[in-house]
């Protein structure tokens, strides 16, 4: 690669300049309405955060008789291997040591695993659930 060049003309850059730049410090008006634009930024994406909840995100703090929970006594029927299930079918449903209320919305023939969607929950919590945490409602 060639390089056009006239005798007289520097290819070198300039050494870098090593005196101070003289910065003009004007008007901080810019600046303040700057800082305050961005703090009223920040409160709005806060306030719009708060009253607009994800819903991605699992319910906090649940107590005893919140949605779905099963009133009353548990069934004693048992979900086994050989056990016909249909989608459509009302199970109680074992989740963290609590029984709900939960209609099955698909059963997998070959391994006979229940999709479960709990009562009062949307679908976005349905769960692939084994037989095992499963009874029948009487």
């Amino acid at each position: 690669r060639t390089i056009d060049y006239e005798p007289g003309n520097s290819i070198i850059p300039p050494p870098y300049q090593t005196e101070p730049l003289e910065v003009k410090h004007n008007n901080p008006v810019p600046a303040i309405i700057g800082v305050i634009a961005m703090l009223i930024g920040i409160g709005l994406a806060v306030f719009w955060s708060l009253s607009n909840p994800s819903t991605d995100e699992a319910p906090i703090a649940m107590e005893a008789g919140s949605i779905g929970m099963v009133q009353g006594p548990v069934s004693s029927i048992r979900v086994t291997e050989d056990t016909p299930l249909r989608a459509g079918q009302r199970l109680h449903v074992l989740w963290d040591n609590n029984w709900y209320m939960g209609t099955a919305m698909h059963v997998d023939p070959t391994n006979g695993e229940v999709i479960i969607r709990y009562d009062g929950w949307g679908e976005q919590y349905d769960e692939l659930v084994p037989r095992n945490r499963l009874r029948l409602v009487k």
